[in-house]
């Protein structure tokens, strides 16, 4: 079982910094330290673990649980996604290629602390997380570690 994402970013609504500033963040190999998806419980000693490699164009993820008795199927989700960086929390939209991407539309806000970034998306196709503390119903919240 794993959730494996596909997505081409664009910017939009650029702040003080360059589009290039933004982006030269993401390139690499991010780790997840920490998980946490609301409305979702894992048994006793199963835990999330995920990776998001990032390129100049692309982003691919890979999400299982480990220690599962109950197995879990993610699909295979394709999106493209944009930034903005111009509001605080910064912006990000992952819009699937593939089926109805209007109501499937993951919107969600990240921040880069070091090197770690903070991502917490919503439920497909609702609001955009208010902030990354006090997580509602459907929201992942994610600390992500550079490899």
């Amino acid at each position: 079982m794993a959730l494996v994402l596909f997505a081409t970013p664009t910017l939009s609504g650029c702040g003080s910094r360059g589009p290039g500033d933004l982006l030269a963040k993401f390139p690499g190999t991010w780790t997840a330290v920490e998980v946490k998806e609301q409305g979702t419980t894992l048994p006793p000693g199963a835990r999330y673990k995920a990776t998001l490699t990032f390129d100049k164009d692309f982003c691919e993820q890979v999400m299982t649980v480990e220690n599962d008795p109950t197995p879990r199927a993610w699909p295979v989700l394709k999106a493209r996604y944009s930034v903005n960086p111009s509001v605080s929390p910064h912006q990000i939209d992952l819009t699937p290629s593939e089926g109805d991407a209007s109501a499937l539309i993951r919107r969600g806000i990240f921040e880069f602390d070091g090197d770690k970034l903070k991502l917490c998306l919503g439920a497909p196709g609702e609001p955009r997380p208010a902030s990354m503390i006090g997580l509602k119903e459907g929201e992942t919240y994610f600390v992500l570690q550079r490899k």
